[in-house]
């Protein structure tokens, strides 16, 4: 089995040791250092290097991919870029992979998502090394999806908890807000988000007073916050009758 990896930063190092814990030799390259008989002969060649550069490494390896030779396009990238990948390799072999790590370095197969027409040819080819990452779907696109829902929340989480700190030091309470976030996320559960999704449902009102409690703090301050007006809408939009997915009243 021979898997070339494309890239050369701490992504590409960690998931050539996550193959290598699997008995399976993946050397990594920059696309500038590739040998093209090297590219010839992979079974598998990952691409884990940007979103910028995923077209322009596809095309300058195109010419040396051999048609049973399965490419799997690991950076994170919204779908419709991986669509892109997919029809400009013209056939069924390329895999949409979605990373799910907040470093997006695997520590496990568990934490790479496949799709695409070839992701199922991609598990069968490493199953007998005892490899297989979690297969979504035949369609390109529905791996890199799941990763961009995913980004969408860590940082959201993170923005809140950068606001949260920097009202915090207008107040001289950056280090109690600081405890405070390590608390909440420390607690937190499936029933704590499950909690707080069904109160704002059930009381979007009361939800939108204590906004206009903070924003009279915020005043007070001096300091501009850029999170008040998205969560000023999004609690709009609920009492305006918008329901929040999978919460029953």
């Amino acid at each position: 089995m021979e898997i070339l990896i494309i890239g050369s930063d701490n992504r590409a190092q960690t998931l050539s040791k996550l193959l290598s814990s699997k008995g399976i030799t993946a050397p990594y390259f920059e696309i500038n250092h590739i040998d093209n008989q090297i590219v010839k002969n992979a079974q598998i060649l990952i691409s884990i290097n940007s979103a910028s550069s995923a077209i322009k490494v596809l095309k300058d390896l195109i010419p040396h991919i051999t048609q049973k030779s399965v490419y799997v396009d690991a950076n994170s990238a919204p779908p419709s870029l991986k669509r892109t990948l997919s029809d400009l390799l013209g056939n069924h072999n390329f895999v949409d992979a979605a990373i799910l790590t907040a470093d997006s370095c695997p520590q496990s197969a568990d934490d790479v998502l496949i799709s695409g027409a070839g992701a199922k040819s991609l598990n069968e080819l490493l199953a007998p090394m005892g490899i297989a990452f979690k297969y979504i779907s035949d369609k390109p696109g529905d791996s890199a999806a799941r990763k961009m829902i995913q980004v969408m929340l860590t940082q959201g989480l993170a923005a809140a908890a950068i606001e949260t700190l920097w009202l915090a030091e207008n107040l001289g309470l950056e280090q109690w807000a600081l405890a405070e976030i390590q608390k909440v996320f420390n607690s937190s559960s499936e029933s704590t988000i499950e909690y707080y999704l069904k109160e704002i449902q059930k009381h979007p009102k009361n939800r939108q007073v204590e906004m206009g409690d903070i924003i009279s703090l915020l005043n007070d301050s001096s300091h501009e916050s850029a999170m008040t007006a998205p969560i000023e809408l999004v609690l709009s939009k609920i009492i305006h009758a918008k329901k929040i997915p999978l919460i029953e009243e």
